[in-house]
């Protein structure tokens, strides 16, 4: 499904421990106080003072997960003022503090700040139908029909909830996707067929099986790539050249370029299954960034221009600078062309257990000397935001202005210079395994 995904953990995942999680946090409205945020220093690993009193004066305490009271969040005002982006990343798929901050972050972005537009690490067009039935079918089926099961969590749940919520209110908060793969169970093409028996019916027919060939994930040779890749050229031609006839036949102009731009998607998808095998995977997982990256300029300047954006996805999409593995990275790409208009968020994680793929969860060993990690506990909050983005390079910065170790999926080490890969990171110090339905 998620191929780096994939590869890390066959390489480097640590076998599951018959090991109990760390308790699991309880949802409440309640914002936690300094006594309730803070660490044993027996959970803080040796550094260097100076590191240690930088991070602390740097560090905001996050105190909830849960709340509605967004006071411990204002920092973040002055940080995004003038951003259209905000990507929030995540170290592994399966944390659930991780999930819940990030749906917390997302209510204030939206009340607050006026992002309207969430962007999933999802199929664009499974996600944009999927929108279109939030009020009309249970949040675990909407959840369903976009995202990969990976995501399908309890946590995740409750964003879907508030969608579902505010889908009555004045400014709803939209759900979009920019995957090149498939991620839901659902795939309806009845659109499409529509549109193509008025723009070429004889393409029509061969939509079901160029999707099924793809979604079936199998290597495809380069001849094949290219048939494919041709026939959804064919699509889009007809469909450019017919949207007056579309128009007049009742399909929105939004709806002409949701599938035209899934045809670009599909030409991706068939390109990066090329590589599926492939001794260096690390060629797909450029190919397939490059493909998100056209798909969330997109969505940013041709399905909804001019509204501002949540982005979710992991670490190594939406970094700023190249990802581990040395590919080229969606959030890299978008850099180059969008660099002023958006704030880049790492997610980081101390110890605990996490669900890296399937069950049973694996242990996340607590955080070594000599990681990024490391720092962070030192913040000494089980819940912190450090900012990158306003501080001058200096003796006290070393820790996030030159190279340092850190851990993706909690357990793979990764060299980064964290201030070019992220304008700020959110850490939480114990972690639980995220709950899937």
């Amino acid at each position: 499904m998620i191929q780096l995904f994939s590869l890390l953990l066959a390489v480097w995942a640590p076998t599951a421990l018959a090991a109990d999680p760390p308790p699991r946090p309880q949802p409440s409205q309640q914002l936690l106080d300094d006594a309730a945020l803070r660490l044993a220093p027996a959970d803080m690993p040796p550094i260097a003072a100076t590191w240690r009193a930088d991070v602390q004066a740097r560090r905001h305490p996050i105190r909830s997960l849960f709340s509605d009271d967004f006071s411990d969040l204002q920092f973040l005002k002055p940080l995004l003022q003038g951003k259209r982006i905000v990507q929030l990343g995540e170290a592994s798929h399966g944390v659930a503090e991780s999930n819940w901050a990030k749906v917390r972050l997302i209510k204030f972005l939206h009340q607050q700040m006026g992002f309207d537009v969430l962007a999933f690490e999802g199929s664009l067009d499974q996600c944009i139908d999927a929108d279109r039935q939030i009020g009309t079918l249970a949040s675990r089926e909407v959840m369903r029909r976009c995202l990969f099961l990976t995501w399908n969590t309890t946590e995740i749940e409750g964003l879907f909830d508030y969608l579902k919520a505010q889908r009555e209110g004045s400014k709803p908060l939209t759900l979009a996707g920019f995957d090149v793969q498939f991620s839901g169970w659902h795939l309806d093409k009845a659109r499409l067929r529509g549109m193509l028996a008025i723009a070429d019916a004889g393409l029509a027919p061969r939509v079901a099986e160029h999707d099924k060939e793809l979604g079936d994930s199998r290597p495809l040779t380069a001849e094949r790539s290219r048939e494919i890749q041709a026939f959804y050229a064919d699509v889009a031609t007809a469909l450019a050249a017919s949207r007056t006839q579309l128009r007049a036949a009742g399909y929105a102009d939004h709806e002409v370029d949701i599938e035209i731009q899934t045809t670009q998607a599909r030409k991706w998808l068939a390109r990066r299954n090329e590589h599926l095998g492939s001794v260096n995977s690390m060629e797909g997982n450029t190919v397939r960034d490059a493909g998100m990256a056209e798909q969330l300029d997109a969505v940013l300047d041709t399905l909804y221009p001019g509204r501002k954006v949540i982005v979710w996805a992991h670490n190594m999409h939406v970094t700023n600078a190249a990802a581990p593995g040395d590919f080229t990275s969606m959030g890299q790409l978008l850099a180059q062309r969008r660099r002023a208009e958006m704030y880049t968020v790492g997610f980081y994680m101390g110890r605990g257990m996490v669900v890296n793929g399937e069950y049973p969860p694996s242990p996340v060993p607590a955080p070594p000397p000599g990681t990024l990690e490391a720092v962070l506990a030192n913040g000494g909050l089980k819940y912190a935001f450090v900012d990158f983005s306003q501080a001058t390079p200096g003796p006290s910065t070393g820790w996030f202005h030159q190279k340092n170790t850190v851990r993706e999926f909690g357990t793979v080490s990764k060299e980064i210079v964290p201030a070019q890969s992220y304008d700020g990171v959110f850490y939480t110090d114990s972690v639980t395994p995220a709950r899937k339905f």
